[in-house]
């Protein structure tokens, strides 16, 4: 695809101000509130019902009674309950600590090898205390039987005959400080009967010479166990450490071990010098700033030494400002900061045309100051973080700083050479009051292996590839960010999983403050997991594909896709893939598909096609494709219609193409290309001119939620997009949803405007389509407050799914002009495909052969305001397909494109609509069997800015 630079001649203001939906003042608003209670810790109130539901009302402190106590069992704490005589709202207040377990002063046996403390408290008698080995001496020995008793503590006996240790084992070689017995041999050793000698304590640490304790275990278990004592002459391991002139170490001098210890070196040279040699009991190894021993097993002699570095006098200016001091090194062009005892802070001006890493090791923060500083490098990456607790890099007030990556293309496989101007292997933060722009020519821009985040500081990023990437997250916060790709995507993460350690999810894109300009070959945004939008300040500009002036033809697509192919439209898919009956991935096909027809074929060949999409899983080798029907689940091989084998994945292709004959299911690699010309899509999707990867807006593998901000999209895929369709890493389902809780969206999208795998909802703020070929589309599309419009040139509402009530407007204000269908539910579940039951609702459908309002059950009205309009030759009967508390419907409405249409009930105005096109329509009115619906030429209203006024 060759992407033309195209001039936008539209500012981000007038998009605004276009969408923005201001309310008619014909007569005072009074709130609504609900009869429930809502409360907090420490207050309650009414919620309002009506769309200002941020207002409250009764906002008063609970008023708790007495409190009712709850005594104190061994399995929970006493507690007082205390209840709100007002709102039932209940706390509760700790007063005494579970009850303590009381348990026998004598101990307790049953003939085995264990006695014990037994509770006495009734239905506890279980529990033991204190449970522990029978110690058995001898207390009696009977000469005519040769059998002795050996006696317990607890008066637990048995007997045994006696046998002797003649002699006792021996060890050999030395034995060191820090050793387990186990780890000690024991040789030798007899007695008067056949067994064997071992440690009495095996896992004993030896930490001085001394007897330890050793017992005979007869192989004849009539003869008693024998306890005895082997000696043990203990040495110390040491590691002396000598350090020469010019440079110190973190250790020297005779240091102490123990037997298994790891120990780690730093050696810190002045300023100037660099490690010149190493020698480890008399050996030479590689000059480095650290060396470790691990696992230490004998003594160590260890020598130092320091030289000049090659250049001496740095070509830019370090500053050491807190913390560690010499924590670096600098030779041929390359700046090193090394190991630091405690946080450290070191500031940097100038110029370096080379590169810098940063290798502080894990232990404490390192913060690199940025104070006028520009960074060049065509040899490796400019920065390249390989460890420390976390790393900053701070762009100082006032000052600007540059960092150019001038390499060719880096392959992303390649070990040891970055494909990012700066990557990190920890969790990095770039901040600071000042600026900084980075340009990489060929490759990303930041790349972490962990989080990533950017505060406070004015962030530019040219790139190839991918602006911003932190695998597991990307945090910004009050940032003014320009992010250009220029054939990759500006934000991305990659990963899903839960952190096993701080149990945190992975992958999720978070923005809330200051003005980010997004300008993508690709996606704007693409997150593993979520995207997170919010703060009053935030304001989001995305362009992508061909609404980007800086896109490039893509030639490596930054989204992994592959196609399925099949004849029919009746089954669902999943992908297997495999490596080995350990390792293998479940992935679920699109539902939604894209039909291609051919001509030219056999006769009685089929010559349409239906196009799926899959995510492509690069480390599998094989792949098997699994075919459901509707009853059946996706994404396991238990019960399934059919399946292929498994296949040998060929990178040469991208299309999976599927032919089933005599029961069984076939699988053959070709090219979507050679089918057809233009790229896949969402649900029904109308731009048929994409490329094969994906530009979207915003994209997310779970949830996408805004709740403050003002975002503007212009996409050449669908503006917002949440998946439900590919497994995550931390084992739950995706659920797909899109959410706007606050804030205001504008989408001009030559696809979809939002589009949700899952639940499209609006509970407040502001969503405007200004142009889409769907404007919303969701399994779900529930509109609950807020300010709703969308502009398409097919459905407006497209909800596909099959049951229940698949769209669903309780309150806001919503208004659908499209070409289409206006609202489209594809719910089967009869009168109540479409759920009204509050809210504002204006859709006007301007072709025939659509409706207003289409659903496969029919619609159910039990609330709210409902005005639809459509064209007299289109499908009527399904506008008026519902059950409504009362409906006024009028026929061969004249209505001029610019002139009005009003609804009065009473001789009292309800709605005014400008109209957008010319209709010789057909009008629904919803909320009242006797209102008049008329055309006018002229009005006395002030309309908002979609034409709309409801008194």
């Amino acid at each position: 695809m060759t992407i033309k630079k195209l001039t936008l001649t539209l500012s981000l203001a007038l998009t605004v101000a276009a969408c923005a939906l201001t309310a008619c003042a014909v007569t005072e608003h009074i709130h609504s509130y609900s009869t429930k209670w809502s409360h907090n810790d420490s207050q309650h109130w009414h919620n309002a019902t009506c769309v200002h539901l941020s207002e409250k009302t009764d906002v008063e402190d609970h008023v708790f009674d007495g409190g009712v106590e709850t005594f104190a069992t061994y399995e929970s704490e006493g507690y007082l309950t205390y209840t709100c005589s007002v709102c039932s709202y209940q706390k509760t207040e700790q007063t005494s600590p579970k009850l303590m377990h009381e348990y026998a002063s004598d101990l307790t046996h049953e003939n085995g090898d264990t006695h014990w403390y037994a509770c006495v408290d009734e239905g506890y008698e279980h529990l033991k205390y204190g449970e522990e080995k029978h110690t058995l001496i001898e207390t009696d020995y009977n000469e005519s039987t040769g059998y002795a008793t050996y006696t317990c503590k607890c008066s637990f006996t048995r007997q045994y005959l006696r046998c002797n240790v003649m002699q006792a084992p021996t060890i050999e070689g030395g034995v060191y400080v820090g050793q387990t017995l186990s780890q000690i041999p024991l040789l030798g050793g007899q007695s008067t009967v056949e067994g064997e000698f071992s440690w009495t304590n095996s896992s004993q640490v030896v930490t001085e010479s001394g007897n330890y304790a050793i017992t005979f275990t007869p192989y004849d278990s009539q003869f008693a166990p024998v306890a005895s004592e082997v000696y043990i002459a203990v040495e110390q391991l040491s590691v002396t450490v000598t350090v020469g002139e010019n440079g110190t170490a973190n250790k020297s001098g005779k240091i102490d071990v123990n037997y298994g210890q790891n120990l780690t070196l730093v050696f810190l040279p002045n300023s100037g010098y660099a490690v010149e040699s190493i020698t480890v009991n008399g050996e030479s190894i590689a000059p480095s700033n650290s060396y470790i021993l691990e696992n230490i097993t004998y003594s160590y002699e260890i020598e130092v030494a320091f030289a000049k570095s090659i250049e001496e006098n740095l070509p830019f200016t370090l500053t050491y400002v807190s913390g560690t001091q010499n924590a670096y090194t600098y030779q041929n062009g390359v700046l090193t900061f090394i190991e630091i005892s405690e946080q450290s802070v070191y500031a940097i001006s100038g110029s370096l045309d080379g590169n810098i890493v940063i290798d502080v090791g894990e232990n404490y923060k390192f913060d690199l100051e940025l104070t006028g500083f520009t960074l060049t490098s065509s040899a490796v990456n400019p920065i390249t973080v390989l460890s420390g607790d976390e790393v900053s890099l701070t762009a100082k007030n006032g000052t600007q700083n540059y960092i150019y990556d001038t390499r060719s293309a880096i392959d992303t496989t390649a070990e040891t050479l970055y494909s990012a101007a700066i990557y990190s292997l920890v969790d990095l933060e770039i901040c600071g009051k000042g600026s900084l722009a980075l340009n990489s020519d060929n490759n990303n821009g930041v790349h972490t292996k962990d989080d990533l985040q950017v505060k406070n500081l004015t962030l530019n990023v040219t790139c190839k590839d991918n602006a911003l990437k932190g695998n597991d997250g990307v945090e910004i916060t009050n940032a003014a960010t320009t992010l250009i790709a220029t054939q990759g995507d500006c934000i991305k993460t990659t990963n899903s999983h839960v952190n096993e350690t701080t149990l945190n999810q992975k992958g999720t894109v978070y923005i809330a403050g200051g003005t980010h300009n997004l300008y993508a070959a690709c996606d704007g945004i693409d997150a593993a997991y979520n995207v997170l939008i919010e703060g009053d300040t935030t304001a989001l500009n995305i362009y992508t594909d061909k609404y980007s002036q800086y896109s490039e033809e893509v030639t490596a697509t930054s989204e992994s896709t592959y196609y399925l192919r099949y004849s029919s439209t009746a089954y669902k898919y999943s992908v297997k893939y495999y490596n080995n009956d350990e390792d293998y991935l479940w992935v679920n096909v699109s539902d939604s598909y894209k039909t291609v027809s051919s001509s030219g074929g056999r006769p009685g060949q089929n010559s349409t096609y239906y196009y799926y999409t899959f995510a492509k899983k690069s480390e599998y080798s094989k792949l098997a494709v699994y075919m459901y029907s509707s009853s059946q689940t996706q994404g396991q091989d238990s019960s399934y219609y059919a399946c292929t084998e498994y296949k040998t994945i060929n990178s040469s292709y991208d299309t999976v193409a599927l032919s089933y004959r005599s029961g069984t299911l076939s699988l053959s690699w070709t090219n979507y290309t050679t089918a057809s010309t233009g790229g896949m899509g969402g649900m029904q999707e109308g731009n048929s001119d994409k490329g094969t990867y994906s530009t979207k807006g915003i994209k997310a593998a779970n949830e996408i939620t805004v709740n403050a901000g003002n975002i503007n999209i212009r996409a050449y895929d669908d503006a917002v997009h949440a998946n439900n369709d590919v497994a995550l890493e931390n084992g739950a389902t995706p659920l797909g949803n899109v959410t706007v809780n606050g804030g205001t969206v504008t989408a001009y999208s030559n696809d979809d405007g939002l589009h949700a795998d899952g639940t499209l909802l609006v509970t407040n703020g502001t969503v405007c389509v200004i142009n889409a070929y769907e404007g919303l589309e969701g399994a779900f599309i529930t509109v609950m407050g807020g300010n709703v419009s969308a502009v398409s040139s097919d459905d407006g509402f497209n909800a596909t799914s099959t049951t229940g009530a698949a769209i669903t407007i309780s309150g806001g204000e919503v208004y659908v002009y499209a070409t289409g269908d206006g609202l489209d539910s594809n719910s089967t579940t009869s009168k109540g495909a479409i759920a009204f039951s509050g809210g504002n609702t204006v859709v006007i459908c301007n072709s025939n052969g659509n409706a207003a309002i289409d659903s496969d059950g029919g619609y159910s009205h039990t609330g709210g305001r409902v005005l639809a309009i459509m064209s007299s030759g289109g499908m009527t009967s399904e506008t008026t397909n519902g059950n409504a508390t009362g409906r006024t419907t009028k026929s061969s409405l004249s209505l001029s494109n610019g002139g009005y249409i009003t609804v009065t009930v009473s001789g009292e105005s309800v709605v005014t609509v400008k109209m957008p096109c010319s209709l010789t329509a057909f009008a629904v009115y919803l909320g009242s069997s006797s209102a008049t619906i008329a055309a006018a030429s002229t009005i006395t209203s002030t309309l908002n800015t979609s034409g709309v006024c409801w008194y």
